[in-house]
């Protein structure tokens, strides 16, 4: 099969590979010990000599192949993540799907993806989904649209980035907030105040807790 392949414009943020809370929290802060380790490391074999691998390890799985930039591999793994139902393999795979690494561009069913995980929460997406409505990419050019998904990225990864002391998400807030200058400037008053409104209905239904949006939407007031 022919694959198209685009240049990707944005970054994938999510390729690390996933811990459970608990681990991820002593690994971030240094405390990892040895004990840790050792516990970890036997989940870790229990899970590979399952029968059935969990969404958890088809996850790793694909980060690895990306990681190797075997995007074909890393296209059936985040597939079959997905249809276990891990939300941060839609995003993942929406993106190769997007861009068409390891596969046929499908930006239509990435939108799709990334609309079902940003749904769900997922930061990422979010932003993602914020970067095709500014470009028109799989989905008709709004900026609007694309201001309140950044706006709601940003509040996202800010509540998870504080839940997890995660890195990636400081990353993909930090992304969301120049994303969200830029098209900023593009609109005019009246289109950044639909742009608040329609950023907040989004924050209430999709970012894990409320956040305050400022009342003037220029580019100084939505730098952190």
């Amino acid at each position: 099969m022919k694959c198209t392949v685009l240049l990707p414009s944005k970054p994938l943020h999510g390729v690390a590979p996933r811990l459970a809370p608990r681990e991820r929290q002593h690994w971030a802060s240094g405390r990892f010990s040895v004990r840790h380790t050792l516990v970890f490391c036997f989940v870790m074999l229990l899970v590979s000599c399952a029968s059935a691998p969990t969404s958890e390890s088809l996850y790793n799985r694909g980060v690895d192949a990306y990681k190797a930039k075997n995007y074909k591999e890393a296209v059936v793994q985040w597939s079959k993540a997905v249809d276990a139902g891990d939300t941060t393999a839609k995003n993942n795979l929406a993106y190769l799907l997007f861009y068409g690494l390891g596969t046929e561009a499908q930006p239509q069913k990435a939108i799709e993806l990334w609309s079902s995980a940003a749904a769900a929460g997922e930061s990422e997406s979010q932003w993602h989904l914020g970067n095709a409505y500014a470009d028109g990419t799989g989905v008709e050019k709004n900026l609007v649209t694309a201001f309140a998904w950044y706006r709601c990225s940003i509040a996202s990864a800010e509540v998870h980035a504080r839940e997890s002391n995660d890195s990636t998400e400081n990353a993909i807030a930090e992304d969301a907030r120049k994303s969200l200058i830029g098209v900023t400037d593009k609109l005019s008053g009246s289109a950044i105040e639909q742009g608040q409104a329609l950023a907040i209905e989004y924050i209430e239904k999709y970012a894990p807790a409320q956040q305050s949006i400022p009342a003037d939407g220029s580019a100084a007031s939505v730098r952190r």
